[in-house]
């Protein structure tokens, strides 16, 4: 008689602590947007006159706000003259919207500094320059997991020392990973 309570309690708590076990794994945490989290960057795409490839990292000073550093390069070519850009960013971003922790909009802003380098192939001429300014724009980012975004960025950059113009239009797409 004893060993059937024995076994029938046995069961019975090993039943419980199954159904225990299943309702937490079925709470899904999203660990997205949280103070002090840090992520890295990469982007392509393409501006008015070339392609550009940006590597980036984040880090999420709140649920709202995230600190941004990238560096990135531009190669393109305006009527017989090619050129190739390097550029350090940093600025700060803001999410403006969510939808259910699936799709963040951002907007941000930065300041820049890089070389622009200018060859002209016909006339074997080249030419280096220091370039500065600003830029601003928004991203939108769509979580395929808990830790890789798709990154959707259109940026406009005001650069005050550009031989071909002091506004750049870039549009792109790439990866956001989360590395805490």
């Amino acid at each position: 008689m004893m060993i059937k309570q024995f076994i029938t309690v046995f069961f019975i708590v090993s039943f419980t602590c199954s159904l225990e076990a299943q309702d937490t794994t079925d709470i899904k945490i999203n660990l997205r947007h949280i103070s002090g989290f840090k992520a890295l960057d990469i982007v392509t795409g393409m501006n008015k006159f070339g392609k550009y490839m940006q590597f980036g990292y984040s880090y999420y000073i709140n649920n709202r706000t995230m600190f941004q550093s990238s560096v990135s390069w531009e190669r393109g070519k305006i009527n017989i003259a090619g050129y190739d850009d390097i550029f350090l960013h940093a600025g700060m971003s803001h999410t403006v919207y969510k939808i259910k922790e699936f799709c963040f909009i951002n907007i941000h802003y930065c300041g820049l500094l890089g070389v622009e380098n200018n060859k002209n192939t016909y006339l074997d001429k080249s030419e280096s320059l220091f370039d500065y300014g600003g830029g601003a724009g928004g991203n939108i980012e769509l979580f395929l997991t808990d830790r890789i975004a798709l990154l959707l960025n259109f940026d406009e950059y005001y650069r005050l020392q550009n031989k071909f113009g002091k506004f750049h239009f870039h549009a792109g797409a790439g990866l956001r990973i989360f590395v805490q």
